[in-house]
């Protein structure tokens, strides 16, 4: 869905109009200056049928299945779709049981370590999808513990710069799914907290890291003609998303995702402060670090109040 809403704008009115002094206001326009020109790289990566396709369009509100996330499993290359100037997609097939597999991971392990001109990690967090229905896991476990996490970086790396996301949530149970509410009844919900806790623990178990885990139903389309069916649980991975992304880039982040309300309205809890004060918290992370602490203990107070009261109506553009 697309509107006039421009998160940097917004967020430069409201400090404009602020009664924040002319000294403090021109520190924060040079951070949201630094934010703005912040590039993310994000890499999908999950076996044939996962939902990546889906799960990108849900997120951005964009159709990129035609130009976008369509590798041929065959072919196990890694696909880019840049999104735009500041979004960078890479489309990363799971392992599969061929030959290609050395080859295919190889490729993997080569973007993981590509640096960026400042020296940090090209590839800012690694988005696995998994299909919540299925039960043969195998390889995905392999993809993580053998390739992906040996190859993140430091510990802290290997905390943050990957999540893995139980997608199609609705086909687990489909009796004890609400398909007019797009929700699991209490059944299902406990079969999935028990799906996405054994997914979590057998990959600590084999890397030693504990990586976050969640669940969702990022919706579907029957046909070219069809409607997309509404996401469950779609800003509990936004959240997750945002606390697994820089500081510095969340603000460029939040303003590229979809501003379709209905897509983030079915959730299992409220994600809204959440999104809010992850957002709040990236711009405060980013004055310290550009102005020093003194002025970042500024930000922290007085304009910080200021900014967290726009995003919160920004927050406000999606619910």
């Amino acid at each position: 869905m697309e509107d006039n809403h421009d998160i940097f704008r917004e967020v430069s009115e409201g400090i404009q109009k602020s009664d924040i002094g002319e000294a403090e206001k021109k520190k924060v326009f040079d951070i949201l200056l630094n934010m703005r020109n912040q590039k993310i790289n994000l890499m999908i990566t999950g076996g044939t049928g996962v939902g990546k396709s889906s799960t990108i369009n849900a997120l951005f509100g964009r159709e990129i299945s035609r130009v976008g996330i369509h590798a041929e499993p065959e072919t196990m290359e890694i696909s880019k779709y840049e999104l735009n100037d500041k979004i960078t997609l890479w489309d990363s097939p799971g392992l599969g049981d061929g030959m290609k597999d050395t080859e295919h991971a190889r490729k993997i392990v080569d973007l993981l370590h590509r640096k960026d001109s400042s020296g940090a990690y090209m590839i800012d967090l690694v988005l696995v999808i998994v299909d919540a229905a299925s039960r043969d896991l195998g390889t995905t476990y392999s993809l993580i513990s053998d390739v992906i996490v040996p190859n993140l970086g430091d510990d802290n790396d290997k905390r943050t710069r990957i999540i893995a996301a139980l997608n199609k949530c609705d086909a687990v149970m489909p009796r004890h799914w609400d398909y007019t509410n797009s929700r699991p009844d209490a059944k299902l919900t406990a079969e999935l907290d028990s799906r996405a806790d054994t997914f979590r623990r057998r990959v600590k178990e084999t890397t030693g890291v504990d990586v976050d885990t969640m669940y969702y139903s990022a919706g579907y389309k029957e046909d070219d003609n069809g409607e997309q069916d509404k996401p469950y649980n779609l800003a509990k991975l936004l959240s997750l998303i945002l606390n697994h992304t820089p500081d510095k880039k969340r603000l460029v982040l939040m303003d590229n995702v979809s501003r379709d309300k209905e897509a983030w309205k079915s959730n299992d809890r409220d994600y809204s402060k959440d999104i809010r004060d992850s957002v709040s918290k990236g711009i405060r992370a980013t004055a310290g670090a550009v102005t020093g602490a003194k002025i970042g203990a500024t930000i922290a107070g007085p304009i910080g109040a200021v900014v967290g009261g726009i995003i919160g109506g920004i927050v406000g553009w999606f619910w």
